[in-house]
């Protein structure tokens, strides 16, 4: 999922964004902060934003817009 993340990134879209994320799964968490324009995948254990999906792939169709 991080590579995902990666590849799709656009940072000229998230410039003024200031937040961390956490995309949630049943078995596990991916952490991401992004801030002006930056993606990077913090060791943190919360998150100012917290996304619920049944499976990995799941989030990759939303995030492609499917």
């Amino acid at each position: 999922m991080q590579s995902f993340l990666q590849q799709n990134f656009a940072p000229e879209a998230a410039a003024d964004l200031a937040t961390d994320i956490e995309l949630r799964f049943p078995d596990d968490s991916i952490f991401c902060d992004i801030r002006n324009g930056v993606l990077s995948f913090p060791q943190i254990t919360s998150a100012e934003l917290v996304l619920y999906f049944e499976s990995q792939s799941q989030a990759q169709r939303l995030f492609r817009g499917q």
